[in-house]
Order: structure tokens, then sequence, then C-alpha cells
């Protein structure tokens, strides 16, 4: 009897021995189980991305670009006649085009004196379409003035007749309009010395606003009109706004300036009342003050003219300043030669790729939109709760001005290897449109991640003008794909390279598992 009882205490410990094993074993059968889901929830999750712009070079080119949306201009006047000598004149047309190849834009200037007692004739207007179809067929945009005077005489060869001027705008109306997608801007209202709306008999104020209203009426609506001073547009506006709610012909009226940069005034442009102490629209303010109206006015309208007297407000330094105030898209490469010829020969100082060159070449390469992307950044990546990364572009305009016209901005994501591109987003780009003078703006876009295959890939941008569809060259030495700027690279990779630890991995497996249930039960 004894020796059984000894035994008996060896035998319950055998028992729970066993028992205890079997149930470690089942745990760590379920341990390993749920491991091996967390495991496999890992490597269905596991997503590697890794972000590149270090080998990116976003400054500024100093490339002229093509179309940029303005430039300098050289000048051609015709009279119009009916007793021409139409072979002589097509022979000078043609002649003419193959003359200013070296500058991109025109101001084609159409003499009616011949006309100022009567309506313009059939070979006028024959005239007037072969000028402006052979320009056109040129390519060059055309900045257009109709007038009657090239002498500072205006009061003896524009009719006497406001009437008949207006009768001249509705007929050469339709032919204008038929090439409105050549024509930048139309200058003046046919009237004033050279049509710059001084001197003669129609520039009081409401002759003055009954032609400006006339043409605005009669020319398609397409095409900016522009007057000599900012007065001027006030008086004619009815309003010292910059664009007063309501006002369609606001959104179309620019400004142009012959006494550009010439004196204080700009030539009597300006004057020397406050705007503070203004008591008529028809008041010129000081200098600064109609700085700050055509800051605003021409961020969305033409603005060019003519550099005059050499002084020092066009001293290169002051020129560009002022110049990027007014955002001048076009200027005379004719006037004067003595300020021309000033910017020829003096030189810019920067800190940038700049540094160095022509005063000229720099103010020739800034009139209309410089645009380019300055830097590009990715938002972190966390694959366990994250499907994609959030892409920012940052992008500037360095031009005067710009194209006047919203912008449409493609982003592609292309494979390394070129082919055709595995996601594209497009954003229009209003804002874009009117940046001036450095500003910049950021656009955050979307990267899909998850349905990228695994690869390498490049970010590309491509950009046009959204009313043209012109396509808008980057002010930048990037690399130029069939898919537009490259501005970036990244890569994805689904192939873990090592397995976290059992605790990292349960940690996030049941954390899963909590967000499902919770998900579901809502």
């Amino acid at each position: 009897m004894k020796e059984k009882q000894t035994h008996r205490p060896w035998l319950a410990c055998l028992v729970t021995l066993l028992v205890l094993a079997t149930v470690a074993g089942s745990a760590y059968g379920l341990y390993r189980l749920a491991v091996n889901k967390a495991e496999d929830y890992y490597r269905s999750r596991y997503l590697a991305f890794t972000f590149s712009n270090e080998d990116y070079d976003y400054s500024e080119s100093t490339a002229k670009l093509p179309d940029p949306g303005g430039s300098f201009y050289h000048m051609t006047g015709y009279y119009l006649s009916d007793d021409k000598d139409e072979a002589e004149f097509k022979e000078r047309l043609l002649t003419e085009t193959e003359w200013y190849e070296s500058e991109e834009y025109v101001l084609v200037e159409i003499n009616l004196a011949g006309y100022k007692d009567r309506a313009l004739s059939d070979p006028a207007l024959s005239q007037t379409r072969q000028i402006l179809q052979v320009w056109s067929d040129a390519g060059y945009p055309i900045i257009l003035r109709f007038l009657y005077d090239w002498d500072g005489n205006s009061a003896e060869t524009e009719p006497d007749d406001l009437a008949l001027i207006q009768t001249h705008m509705n007929q050469v109306a339709p032919i204008v309009n038929q090439y409105a997608k050549d024509i930048f801007t139309m200058q003046g209202i046919f009237v004033g010395d050279y049509a710059e709306m001084h001197g003669g008999k129609h520039m009081d104020v409401d002759s003055m606003c009954t032609l400006a209203k006339h043409l605005d009426s009669v020319i398609d609506p397409d095409i900016f009109l522009a007057v000599r001073t900012p007065a001027q547009r006030r008086l004619i506006l009815g309003s010292a706004e910059a664009f007063p709610e309501g006002n369609t012909f606001a959104t179309r009226l620019g400004l142009y300036n012959d006494g550009m940069l010439g004196s204080v005034t700009d030539l009597g442009t300006y004057g020397d009342i406050d705007r503070a102490q203004s008591t008529g629209l028809g008041d010129h303010w000081l200098r600064e003050q109609e700085l700050e109206y055509q800051n605003e006015v021409c961020q969305k309208l033409p603005n060019g003219g003519e550099a005059v007297i050499d002084n020092p407000l066009n001293d290169l330094e002051q020129a560009i300043d002022t110049l990027s105030v007014m955002h001048v898209s076009y200027l005379s490469c004719m006037h004067h030669a003595e300020v021309i010829n000033k910017w020829r020969e003096s030189t810019i100082h920067t800190d940038d790729a700049w540094n160095g060159m022509s005063g000229y070449d720099y103010i020739d390469a800034h009139l209309g939109g410089r645009y380019r992307c300055t830097d590009t950044a990715a938002s972190s990546f966390d694959f366990w709760s994250e499907d994609g990364a959030d892409l920012k572009i940052t992008l500037t305009n360095t031009g005067f001005s710009n194209f006047y016209e919203p912008l449409s901005l493609q982003m592609s994501i292309v494979p390394e290897d070129g082919s055709d591109p595995v996601s594209t987003v497009s954003l229009p780009e209003d804002e874009l449109g009117l940046l001036t003078n450095g500003e910049t703006c950021t656009r955050s876009l979307p990267l899909e991640l998850r349905e990228l295959p695994e690869g390498s890939y490049r970010i590309c941008l491509f950009c046009t003008r959204e009313e043209s569809q012109k396509e808008v060259a980057f002010a930048t030495d990037l690399p130029l794909t069939g898919h537009g700027y490259e501005v970036a690279s990244f890569s994805v990779s689904r192939t873990p390279t090592t397995i976290p630890s059992d605790k990292e991995l349960l940690e996030r497996y049941l954390s899963h598992v909590r967000d499902s249930k919770n998900s579901l039960a809502k």
C-alpha cells in the first residue's frame, strides 16, 4: 500500500505536465497562426516608396522662349488709297514680312486719312484685308492701330463728323474680326495725333467715350482693346476701380504707353494729383499711384508701347523694376534708339544664370510669360495605413506679364523606359495664369501608389494655354520629354527586404482587425 501511494504524486505531475504541454502547444500553434496571418497582411500591404528630386535643376534658363505671349515688336504703316498700284502693294507686303523676322510681334498702322470725308471704298477695304492676311500668314501676333495721322497733325487729317469715324469702325470691323485669333491687341480709338488719343478734334470726354464704346460694340470680344492713359480708361469705364463689377468692357480694355519711362509723368501719362484728393475720373494721379493701378489692371490685360528719351528712369535696373510693375508684354524695338542701345550696352547683375548678360536680352526674354517648376516634394508615406502620397509642385512666372488666359497643367507618371504614361492628372490653373514677376503657387497632386506596378517612374509636367491650346514652353533646363518636362522621379517596390518582429507584426495586424470591425459596426 505504501508503494502505491508513493508513486501517485509523480503520476499526477506527469499528467499535469502533459496537459500543460498540450495547452502550450495549442497556444503556440494559435500564436504562430496569428503571426503567419499578420505576416501575410504585412506582405499584402507592403509598398516601399522612394521619391527623388536631388538631381533636378530648377533654376531659370536664359533661353528666349517660343511664343511667350509678348515680345519686342517692329512697326509698319500702310496708307489706304483708291489709286494704289496693287502689284506693287502686294510685293511690299510680302517683302516686309521677310525683313522683320528678328522680332516676333508687329505693330500694323493703317492710315485712313484719304477717307476723312467719305466712307471707305471697296479698294480700301480690300487693302485692309490683304494687310491683315499677309501678316497673319507670316505668323505674327498683330498689334493693330487705325489712325488718320502720322505727323502730329490730326486736326487737319481726321473727319469733322464723329459719325463718319463710327462708320469707318463699322466698315473695318468684319475684316478685323475675321483675324481675331491673330490680333494681340487693338490700340486707340482711331483719333488724336498718331492715334495716341491726344490732340485732334474728337478727344473731348463725350466724343472719346462714344468712340471707345462704339469700338467695343463692333469688335470681336476676343480682341483686347487699349487706351493711352489710365485716366482715359477710368473715364470710359465710369469708375476709378480697375474692374468695376458687372462692367464687361473693363475685362478687355487694356493700356498702351508711347511715353514709357520718358519722364516722371511718362510724358503726361501720369500727373500730380494725389488719388486721395482726386475729384474727377479724368484726373491723372501721381506716378506711383498710376503704377499701382496698372499693376492691378495689367495682370489681366495687355500693356506695352515705346520706351523714350534717355534718362535715369530707363536705366536698366530702374527700367526692369517698372516694366515688372506695369506688366509690360510688348515694346517697340525702334523707340527710342538711345534707350534701346543703352539696354543693349548695359549688363545685368544677378545671382543666377542671367548675370553678365545684355539688359536688352533680359528684357526681351521677360516680355510676356516665363513659367517654370521651381520645386517638388512628396509627403511621407506609411504603407500600413495609406494607399498613396501627395506630390507638391511649386511653379513660378518670372515674366513681366502672362498669357491673359487660363492655363491647363497636366501631370503624367511615366515608366522609366519612356513608354506610355500609367497615370495622368489634369488641372485647370486660373491662378497660375495670373502669376507674374516671380510669384509662385503650389499645387498638391495625388500619387495613387497602389495602382502602380512595381518599378521606377518619372513625373512630367505639360502646360497649355486653355483657350488657344498652345503649348507653354518652360524657362528651364529640366529634361523635356514627349510627355512634358521631367521634374522628379520615384520608385515603387512590393518586395520586403526585411520582416518586422513578431510583436510588431501582431500589433499592426490586431490594429487592422479592430479598425475593420469598427468600420463594419458603423
